[in-house]
Parts: structure tokens; sequence; C-alpha cells
């Protein structure tokens, strides 16, 4: 948020908005606005290089693709869904599997600073549809000009019989949201969902048939570390630490 200026000239201790798990505490960055430091940091640690062995520390995501004569054999193994509807889809020509392991994200949220971004968003859309509206009435001009000695041809519509079967398996390790005062810029509590998974499967160019398990393993609302309450009140909402289950399972179904 360097180049946004608020109405309020308010002290920001934290402009990055948004980051993943960094080489140093975030705090480190924002002390004397060496968050140019950060690319240094990565740099040295390699992670731009082509022979790095690392995991990503934002994601990783990997997409397959199955012939015809292994589509049937991974839906007859998969485990992330119901059987029944699983079973219900008896034609597949070909599977688009996509895993996506999020490992951390992290936003600062502060009221002007957010205030500030959308009042930049919406700015730039009102340019970005004013510029389309405009192209949309020349180009719609020159189709009627250039129509005009066209003779119609009927159209031809090409419909394909290939059912592709898609996969979608994400997960999250850890999203953590601190709400930031508004004056201060201090953390007033930190919202942190962790263990979080999302499952969908859908057949592609089919509205009728899907299925999708949304499961959350934790949601905490705690207070600052630094602030004086005692460790054991820290956490103010959030999943009893006897509890081994998740925090809540949803399951959507679609057709057969």
């Amino acid at each position: 948020l360097d180049q946004l200026d608020s109405e309020l000239k308010l002290p920001r201790r934290q402009r990055l908005l948004c980051h993943s798990n960094l080489p140093r505490p975030a705090l480190d960055y924002a002390a004397d606005d060496k968050y140019s430091a950060i690319m240094d940091d990565l740099t040295n640690q390699g992670v731009f290089e082509s022979d790095y062995s690392g995991s990503a520390e934002l994601a990783d995501i990997h997409i397959i693709k199955l012939p015809e004569h292994k589509a049937k054999s991974y839906h007859d193994q998969v485990k992330d869904f119901s059987r029944e509807y699983i079973r219900s889809i008896h034609e597949v020509d070909k599977v688009t599997v996509v895993n996506a392991k999020f490992t951390s994200l992290f936003i600062n949220w502060n009221p002007q600073a957010i205030k500030t971004l959308l009042l930049a968003k919406n700015d730039l859309i009102g340019f970005k549809e004013e510029a389309m509206t405009t192209y949309g009435q020349i180009s719609m001009l020159q189709q009627q000009e250039g129509h005009k000695n066209d003779a119609k041809l009927p159209a031809t519509v090409t419909k394909t019989d290939k059912v592709n079967s898609v996969f979608i398996l994400a997960q999250m390790n850890e999203f953590e949201i601190s709400l930031n005062s508004a004056k201060d810029d201090l953390p007033l509590f930190t919202l942190i969902m962790s263990g979080s998974k999302v499952n969908h499967h859908s057949l592609e160019g089919d509205d009728d048939n899907s299925e999708m398990t949304f499961t959350l393993g934790d949601f905490r609302m705690v207070t600052p570390d630094y602030s004086n309450t005692l460790e054991p009140y820290r956490v103010i909402l959030g999943l009893a630490p006897s509890v081994a289950t998740s925090l809540l399972t949803v399951r959507y179904c679609k057709g057969a």
C-alpha cells in the first residue's frame, strides 16, 4: 500500500496487505520500510533458481490430464467423493485432476487501508467500463458497415460427445487475518482458519451433475500475542483442544 494515500494521515505500521510465509517475521520488514529486502532474502535462499528443491511457501499446484484408458481406473479408485455419485457417471473419455496445496496466507486488514484500496479499484473499474463501452460502439458500427453487402450463411454448430471429468482437490494449511486498528494500525484480534479442504467434481459442459465437499478443520479468534491476556485465555473462539475432528464439514450434491 506504499503508493496509496489516505484522506486521514494515520500511521501505517505494516504496509504489507497480504503475504505468505516470509524468510523473516513481517514486522522486521515493516521496520524502516525495508520491504525491498524481501526479494533479496528470497534470492539468497535460491528460491528463484531452476534447481531449487524446497517447497513453495504459498502454493503447490499440479494439473494432471488422464487419457481415456486411465480415466475409468481413476474413477474407480478416487476416495474423496461419495461412491454412489461416482458410480452414477458411466461414460468418461478423459479426466482432469487439479491438486492445489496452499501453505499459508496472511492478510493485514486495516479499515482505512482497505477503504483506500477499494476506492482505487472502483476508479479503475469505472475507467474500464467507459473504455469498453466506447470500443463496443465503434465495433458495432464497423460490423454494421461490413455486413451490408454480406449474405447470411447458416450457422454450423459442432457438438462433441467427449466427456471430460474434472476433479479439484484443494487444501490450505493456514489462513490468517489480522484485524488492525484504524487509528494506530496495531492488531486487535486475529482470525485463523486452518486445516481446510475443498473437493469438487463436475463434468465439463454439464451443469446438472456435481459434488462438492468443504471441510473446516479449525477456526479461531485470538488476542495479540503481546497483549496482557494470559495464554490459556487468548483463544476467544475455536475448536476445543480435546476434540480431534474437524469443526465443520459440508457436502453439496447435484444431479444423479
